[in-house]
């Protein structure tokens, strides 16, 4: 299991000059999980909303990352809440242009790893010549 360190670590070196800011908003750990809640501001000022809940035995088991504009709209969010049952990648699932357009989530590894979901992210950031 990733530490929180070990993991802001990975980001800042990866995709540091798309963060401006990082928030951490809840951070819970123990012996055999750790939740973690964080708010990442980035060079657009538009925000990722990431939360993750790691079992070490289990790997990644909840998580949500929501990719909002500067005024709070969402971009994309991915999650594996367990509900929109009927979406054949149950559960996980991904809005976009708002919470209520749900699609599959189909992108490789985005909606399991923070790191996959900055760098699908910073082709956005990057396009822009940002």
């Amino acid at each position: 299991m990733k530490d929180i360190p070990e993991l802001l670590a990975q980001l800042t070196a990866k995709f540091g000059h798309l963060i401006k800011n990082i928030s951490i908003v809840e951070l819970n750990e123990t012996e055999t999980s750790f939740y973690f809640k964080a708010i990442f501001t980035l060079i657009d000022s538009s925000t990722l909303r990431v939360a993750e809940s790691v079992n070490p035995e289990k790997g990644l088991t909840r998580y949500s990352y929501y990719w909002l504009t500067t005024d709070g709209d969402l971009v994309i969010g991915w999650d594996n809440a367990p509900h929109h049952k009927k979406i054949n990648t149950y559960p996980h699932h991904k809005h976009l242009g708002g919470r209520k357009k749900v699609e599959p989530s189909v992108e490789p590894s985005v909606e399991r790893d923070l790191l996959s979901v900055m760098g699908y992210i910073s082709k956005y950031l990057t396009k822009d010549g940002l």
